[in-house]
């Protein structure tokens, strides 16, 4: 593959075959971009504002993320999933790891649908999925400096 994967916030998986770039990524999840650091040369991206800006929790692109090693977060609105080289920086997807996104993904959409599995995992994705949606949604919270009596 050359490009990246999206998961949008119903869980649908969307491959783009064109060479991700910063203004692609925005494009495909809003305007504020933040990275997701991830090991295997892999770097997911989601809208750093989605909370606030009232997105929906994408609950399958937060398992598959943390599925993938990101940390546990219920993020919000659509997940783009690139390569990542530590001197280019944003890379297209290698064959290899767009099998692991595509793997990882599929299993998590069977444990969300009902699989059952022998090692466990389904019944984790149903576990971390149920304390997604009930995560307290994360807030900012803007303390203005100076003001009155400074």
């Amino acid at each position: 593959m050359r490009g990246y994967l999206r998961v949008g916030v119903d869980g649908t998986l969307t491959s783009y075959s064109v060479e991700p770039v910063s203004a692609l990524i925005r494009e495909a999840i809003g305007d504020s971009a933040d990275m997701v650091r991830m090991p295997n040369g892999l770097m997911g991206w989601v809208d750093g504002e989605g909370h606030v800006k009232g997105l929906q929790r994408n609950v399958v692109g937060s398992i598959v993320l943390m599925a993938l090693g990101a940390a546990q977060m219920p993020y919000a609105g659509p997940v783009v999933i690139t390569g990542w080289d530590p001197v280019r920086e944003i890379v297209a997807l290698a064959v290899a790891g767009e099998h692991v996104v595509r793997a990882v993904h599929a299993r998590v959409c069977a444990a969300l649908a009902g699989a059952v599995d022998e090692d466990g995992f389904a019944a984790a994705v149903r576990e971390t999925a149920a304390e997604l949606v009930a995560a307290p949604t994360p807030a900012l919270r803007v303390v203005p400096l100076g003001g009155e009596g400074r």
